[in-house]
């Protein structure tokens, strides 16, 4: 389960790093968000749900495609 949870903090630092270079205003209106909204994303419950939905997958022998990549790239 190591590399699942390397792969959960690759995918929170991605996040961050992709926010700080986001136009947010632009973001926000093309997309019908709020910039409030976005600035509460990714919160710590994302990542939970996020680990949450990857190992109920792993359980249910679910192929999950979103996490099969080389991280160290």
């Amino acid at each position: 389960m190591q590399k699942y949870d390397n792969i959960h903090t690759y995918f929170l630092q991605k996040m961050q790093e992709a926010k700080k270079k986001l136009n947010k205003k632009e973001f926000c209106k093309l997309h019908g968000i709020s910039e409030s909204k976005l600035s509460r994303f990714p919160t710590e419950k994302f990542i939970e749900e996020l680990i949450l939905l990857d190992y109920m997958m792993i359980d249910c022998g679910i192929n999950n495609k979103l996490f099969e990549f080389d991280i160290r790239q």
